[in-house]
């Protein structure tokens, strides 16, 4: 179940979620983790370790793009 959590002050939630979903990613709403962000799922690509690896790629990606963001870890 691993994903991303972005970190988006001040963002519109609605402009937010369409383009996390014109990404061809999932996000249901905003929610509150470790502050208010987004739980980004990355869609088709398995559970296990081919998710993990989808993750890891999706935040390293935001990273380097100089985004907020943190993993998020979880066994299923």
């Amino acid at each position: 179940m691993d994903s991303v959590f972005l970190y988006l002050p001040r963002m519109r939630e609605i402009k937010v979620l369409e383009a996390i979903k014109n990404a061809g990613l999932y996000c249901r709403k905003k929610t509150n983790w470790i502050g208010m962000g987004y739980m980004i799922s990355p869609v088709g690509c398995g559970q296990g370790n081919s998710r993990d690896r989808a993750q890891k790629a999706m935040l390293d990606s935001l990273k380097s793009d100089g985004y907020n963001v943190l993993g998020f870890y979880r066994m299923d």
